[in-house]
């Protein structure tokens, strides 16, 4: 999937689920899967919230193409969620692609789950 890495969009998302007041500040960014209809990266997010108090967690961010709602409206709806998860190592990356290559696709379906309409 061409994604450019939205940089924006990530940010703003990561803000939403850190529940920070400014925007985070993204390091250790791995790309965690890539196909055409969904996109997975691997990131720590680092931010302050109301208080004062700093967070920093592992997050992944999805990417995807919402297939259900773009044969419903008619033209290609993308989604997208940002999601506190384990920091995965090669090992993990490697794992998790295995799974949504599986033919079962329950974890593809599981992460669109998760997702809210990008606005444009």
């Amino acid at each position: 999937m061409a994604l450019g890495f939205l940089p924006d969009k990530v940010e703003e998302s990561m803000s939403i689920y850190l529940g920070s007041v400014k925007r985070p500040e993204i390091s250790d960014v791995r790309l965690v899967y890539d196909s055409d209809s969904i996109c997975v990266i691997q990131c720590v997010a680092s931010s302050a919230d109301a208080s004062g108090n700093n967070m920093s967690q592992p997050m992944r961010y999805v990417f995807a193409r919402d297939s259900f709602m773009s044969m419903a409206k008619g033209s290609d709806v993308y989604v997208h969620a940002a999601v506190g998860a384990k920091y995965l190592d090669d090992d993990g990356i490697k794992e998790f692609r295995q799974k949504m290559d599986d033919k079962s696709r329950n974890l593809y379906v599981t992460y669109l789950s998760m997702c809210d309409p990008i606005k444009q």
